[in-house]
């Protein structure tokens, strides 16, 4: 429904319905029995300790910034902020209030990195805060996966708010940028903005929800710049005041991708509102302005009523005069044999069709486009190779058409590489990327394409990596197999690969206690050995714990080297010697017993 009535019971009721009891993050010192106040999971790619809190006061400003309210770090100031980051946050009854809340306070804070389940309530709830952040978060099951009211100078940007109740709500607020966030899939609205000024929402994703992809009410000094707003079952881009008010509304709505919703751009009892150069296409209705604003340079195609500017609220301008023109539509039936401000020199076309196009309920575009200014930029992507494993670099080569009279060359591209909403790259101009995935997991690569216009547009393909089972390989260089040793220390030494990274090398002597070598590639270290025949095994393990072990045999014999001749001639010279000694002892006592008188 357009009703503004219905619109403002909506909205009332999402002011009402939580309140501001708080359930917020304790840390991994705070270990304790399970609450019904909720639980967090310390963050990272590794399994996450589960942890669980009490609720500390809701109305605690900025002392609420402490270790055992989920904060690792900050001090609170420009260039320091206080820092929640790396929870997972999973509620099985959502609390009254948020998950995570901060409330009056104007101290620095970032948000980062979390993810928030919170079935029927709030993922992040701001209320009266200043100089905030919140990027990297994952949010869904919430009735609303950020909710800020009064809030001002606070960013919110690189998140993924799918599969919610509702996606993003400002209210009352000033100052806010929203930036690069995936919302999708919510069963309600994307997002939303009340009764705020000086809001940017910018290269954001609001496709397929319930109702409507971005939409604001009663808004001043708001920008809606190069969204991707799709397959939303209301409003792709909805502009509202009060019923029976009309509002200075200074809003820009330009370059934006919007199809494939019920109403593409809809804008009612607004003045001051320029919605331009857009590629609007495949909705039931394409542009309706209800409003005193400016409708110029967008492309309209494949909808089933390309405009509308209803009777009786605002009467706006669909074109801006000549030579710069009006809008392209794909159902204009004119032609274009003559040039001027009347279309009455009639020597050679100018582009602009000879005749106005109609726009339905009374105005009309004096100076349709016989052809696009920009058209959608397509996006496809190669993947080579489609499957591998943890050790596999993947090569990602974008391969953009940018849109009419755009080189390929002066597009942008950036990608996701998990598919989760969040981009994992700035834009950037190079159309060939390479990524190694660290855990194994089927992930669909996201490609996001803008031409200078600003026009975007993505593409996906999906990918399979495996586990790492590729062992390692090691090789034994010195001493060589069957060596004689003269020592029972020996230096063990030799070389290492892998298909991905040698994590270590270890030696042992009986292949059941291991010490560790110096070295993963090139490695070498000491064993003691025993004197005889000895074994010594060698174990190289990847970084995915894959193994090889190889073994030598060497033998110790304790030379004597420096004396000359071997052990057993030894041996017999001193038994000769012995022999000797005792002949010679038993002589001389026989001559001294002759001797005597």
């Amino acid at each position: 429904m357009h009703a503004a009535q219905g619109w403002d019971r909506r909205l009332a009721k999402a002011s009402f319905d939580h309140g501001l009891a708080c359930c917020s993050l304790g840390n991994s010192d705070h270990a304790g029995p399970h609450t019904d106040h909720g639980c967090g999971r310390s963050g990272g790619h590794a399994p996450r300790a589960e942890i669980c809190f009490p609720c500390p006061d809701p109305h605690q400003g900025e002392s609420g910034f402490r270790a055992e309210n989920g904060v690792r770090g900050g001090s609170g100031i420009l260039g320091d902020p206080y820092r929640i980051e790396g929870w997972e946050i999973a509620f099985p009854h959502g609390p009254s209030g948020g998950a995570i809340n901060i409330i009056d306070t104007d101290a620095f804070f970032e948000i980062r990195d979390v993810e928030v389940h919170s079935p029927g309530s709030i993922g992040i709830y701001l209320n009266n805060v200043t100089n905030g952040r919140i990027s990297g978060m994952r949010a869904t099951e919430n009735s609303f996966a950020i909710s800020a009211w009064r809030v001002r100078q606070v960013t919110i940007s690189g998140n993924n708010l799918s599969g919610n109740l509702n996606g993003l709500l400002i209210a009352h607020s000033a100052d806010i940028n929203v930036s690069g966030n995936v919302v999708s899939e919510n069963a309600g609205q994307g997002i939303q903005v009340l009764g705020s000024k000086n809001v940017t929402i910018s290269e954001n994703v609001a496709s397929n929800n319930g109702d409507m992809g971005i939409t604001s009410l009663d808004c001043d000094s708001l920008r809606i710049v190069g969204n991707i707003v799709s397959s939303n079952m209301n409003d792709g881009i909805g502009l509202r005041t009060p019923f029976r008010v009309t509002k200075v509304g200074d809003i820009i709505v330009i370059a934006n991708t919007v199809t494939d919703n019920d109403w593409g751009v809809f804008a009612a009892r607004l003045t001051n509102t320029s919605i331009l150069d857009n590629f609007v296409a495949r909705n039931r209705v394409g542009i309706s302005l209800g409003s005193y604003g400016l409708v110029a340079h967008n492309t309209v195609v494949e909808s089933a009523l390309h405009a509308v500017s209803p009777v009786g609220i605002g009467n706006g301008t669909w074109s801006r005069g000549y030579p710069e023109g009006g809008n392209y539509w794909s159902d204009y039936a004119g032609t274009d044999r003559c040039s001027g401000p009347l279309q009455n020199a009639c020597t050679a076309p100018d582009g602009i069709g000879d005749t106005p196009y109609p726009i339905n309920g009374g105005p009309q575009d004096g100076y349709p486009l016989m052809r696009p200014r920009n058209t959608l930029p397509i996006a496809s992507l190669n993947v080579s190779p489609l499957a591998g494993d943890i050790a596999t670099e993947f090569v990602f080569d974008a391969i953009p058409s940018p849109g009419v009279g755009t080189p390929v060359e002066t597009s942008l591209v950036r990608w996701d590489w998990e598919g989760d909403g969040r981009w994992d790259t700035e834009w950037a101009e190079g159309k060939t990327a390479r990524h190694v995935y660290e855990q194994p997991g089927t992930y669909t690569v996201r490609l996001d394409i803008k031409n200078p216009a600003g026009l975007r547009s993505t593409a996906g393909n999906r990918i399979e990596v495996s586990p790492d089972l590729t062992k390692p390989i090691v090789t034994i260089l010195s001493p060589s197999d069957g060596a004689i040793l003269s020592s029972r220390s020996a230096e063990i030494a030799g070389t290492a690969a892998d298909n991905a990274a040698i994590e270590r090398v270890e030696l042992s002597v009986d292949s059941e206690n291991w010490t560790l070598a110096n070295g993963t590639y090139d490695w070498s270290g000491f064993v003691s050995l025993t004197e005889g025949p000895n074994v010594v095994y060698v174990r190289a393990v990847d970084a995915s714990g894959n193994e090889v072990t190889v073994a030598i045999h060497v033998t110790v014999e304790i030379a004597t080297a420096a004396l000359g001749g071997s052990a057993l001639e030894w041996s017999v010279a001193i038994a000769s010697a012995l022999a000797a000694l005792v002949v010679g002892l038993v002589i001389a006592v026989r001559l001294r017993r002759r001797r005597k008188p």
